[in-house]
């Protein structure tokens, strides 16, 4: 039985036992959790119920990690640890047949069942979704960080490998639907034939142009390429709220974005202190993307029904592994879904490893319709789509009510990462 016995109550930190009689596995665990996230710590490895008892009994425990070979009856078992004040548990097993037969109260969310050896980094990002010290789920690492007193600016990137999958329209009405919540919101168009203009109806003046035209003939200082940045952002109106937009440049100069020209432009603008920057950009992998899919604290992969789209996104995950953000909030989002395609959403999480945080049913014609006539869909605040752009907006910022969100929302998917390796 290892203990750390450091005083809980200074803790900025998430505490986190062990249950496995396994030593290897509870080593490994801990090795990877103190390399790689300062936020939470592995502060008891125990191999039997009775440790773990004693443990939480006299110690300040947030989540229990627990083989299920340890709980002869579970449900007893879970009642017994969450009476000590443990905010979530779960539960491990290497065996499929009982991950998939095992019926239990999940007590809202509270107690997770999930295989044993999945990769590591997934388990950081539901850990993360649990409050320290508390029994109500948080919906996004954002509210975890203020928790912890980590406030940081959100940098959301919504991204696909394929054209076509709707997520300049989900960029926009997530940033709508912040800046209704008087959130500080920045609306930034990456894409090299950008149409954030077009569809927020913005002269095609200013934006990224002067920008990227200073850093590439090597004008001014940093100050400089701030003020121009913030000479060039428009202001838009949303039901009597701010939402600032930067548009794209010209299809040339964007698409000659270099790494250095994207991130000195990204540490520029978060001089200007944005509570969310929204990042919309194209579908290559260019040096641009690569800065963006850095950069961002919270990664939305959108996707379609379309199987080729799927099958691109394995690609990406590879390449956004190897930027090792191991903090970053990753998110699936299925867009445009029928029922009636009978498309397996089940098998889709399984080929990505990742569930689906949101389904956001097929309305294209709807979302058409007002775009073509230059209504936004902000405006109609009672049209049923509105909701699931709350929902994602909700995973960056938990500041919507349960109304807001509708039935059926669930915190399913949130936190989940992209990774298919193991460590």
């Amino acid at each position: 039985m290892d203990f750390d016995y450091a005083p809980a109550s200074a803790a900025p930190y998430i505490r986190v036992a062990v249950a496995d009689q396994d030593p290897a596995y509870m080593r490994e665990l801990h090795r990877y959790f103190e390399k790689q996230h300062a936020s939470i710590r592995v502060v008891a490895q125990v191999h039997s119920l009775v440790e773990l008892y004693a443990y939480c009994g006299a110690h300040d425990v947030d989540v229990v990690l627990i083989n299920l070979e340890l709980m002869p009856s579970p449900q007893d078992e879970i009642i017994q640890i969450k009476n000590r004040r443990v905010a979530k548990i779960m539960i491990l097993t290497d065996q499929m047949e009982k991950l998939r037969k095992l019926q239990l109260d999940h007590h809202h969310g509270s107690v997770e069942i999930m295989y044993k050896y999945i990769p590591f980094d997934l388990l950081p990002p539901r850990i993360y979704s649990f409050t320290p010290g508390h029994t109500q789920p948080v919906r996004s690492k954002a509210a975890v960080s203020e928790i912890l007193g980590n406030e940081e600016a959100r940098r959301v990137l919504f991204f696909s490998p394929k054209g076509g999958v709707g997520k300049t329209t989900l960029a926009i009405n997530t940033a709508c639907q912040l800046a209704l919540k008087e959130k500080k919101v920045l609306l930034i168009d990456f894409a090299t034939f950008g149409q954030v203009s077009a569809y927020l109806y913005l002269p095609r003046t200013r934006g990224l142009t002067d920008a990227i035209g200073m850093i590439e003939q090597g004008i001014g200082h940093k100050e400089d390429l701030v003020q121009t940045l913030k000479e060039s952002i428009h202001e838009v109106e949303v039901e009597g709220k701010k939402l600032h937009v930067l548009s794209a440049a010209s299809h040339y100069k964007m698409s000659n974005m270099t790494l250095d020209m994207t991130d000195r432009i990204l540490e520029a603008l978060e001089t200007l202190h944005y509570d969310v920057i929204v990042m919309d950009t194209s579908t290559d992998l260019s040096p641009k993307n690569i800065s963006l899919l850095s950069a961002a604290t919270d990664l939305f992969y959108v996707t379609t029904t379309d199987v080729v789209a799927n099958w691109s996104l394995l690609s990406t995950f590879d390449i956004v592994e190897k930027l090792n953000r191991p903090l970053q909030s990753r998110y699936l989002v299925l867009n445009r879904y029928h029922s009636s395609i009978g498309f397996p959403t089940a098998e889709l999480e399984e080929i990505l490893s990742m569930p689906i945080a949101e389904t956001i049913p097929d309305m294209y014609q709807q979302i058409q319709g007002f775009t073509n006539r230059g209504i936004s869909l902000v405006e109609r605040p009672h049209l049923k789509i509105n909701r699931y752009y709350r929902r994602i907006a909700n995973y960056i910022c938990p500041v919507f009510t349960k109304k807001e969100l509708g039935k059926g929302f669930s915190l399913r998917g949130v936190f989940t990462r992209a990774s298919r390796r193991g460590h």
